[in-house]
C-alpha cells in the first residue's frame, strides 16, 4: 500500500469514527470513500481477508465485515478475529 493510500485510509478512519460516535455531522469526502472501498476491493480480490477484516473494523464499516465473513474460506476465523478486536486481544 503506498503513503498516500495509508494516508487516505487513516484520515478516512478518523472521520469514520467521528461519525460513528456522532461528532461529524457532514458527509465524508466521496474520494475519501473511493480509495478505502479501492482498498477492500483488492483485499477481497486478494483474499487478504484479516487485512481487510482489520480496516473494516477500525472504519466501522459492518457492511464490509459482513462480506468478509461471507466470502472467506474459513468464516469462522474471520469472527474470531472479529471477536479479539472487540475485546482488544489482537
Amino acid at each position: 500500500m503506498c503513503v498516500c493510500a495509508a494516508q487516505c485510509i487513516d484520515r478516512y478512519t478518523e472521520l469514520k469514527v467521528k461519525q460513528f460516535d456522532g461528532l461529524l455531522e457532514e458527509d465524508i469526502d466521496r474520494r475519501l470513500e473511493i480509495i478505502v472501498d479501492r482498498m477492500f476491493v483488492m483485499c477481497l480480490a486478494d483474499k487478504r481477508y484479516r487485512q481487510a477484516v482489520g480496516i473494516a473494523f477500525e472504519t466501522r464499516r459492518i457492511d464490509i465485515l459482513e462480506q468478509v465473513i461471507q466470502r472467506a474460506v474459513s468464516p469462522g476465523l474471520c469472527v474470531v478475529l472479529v471477536i479479539l478486536l472487540c475485546v482488544g486481544q489482537h
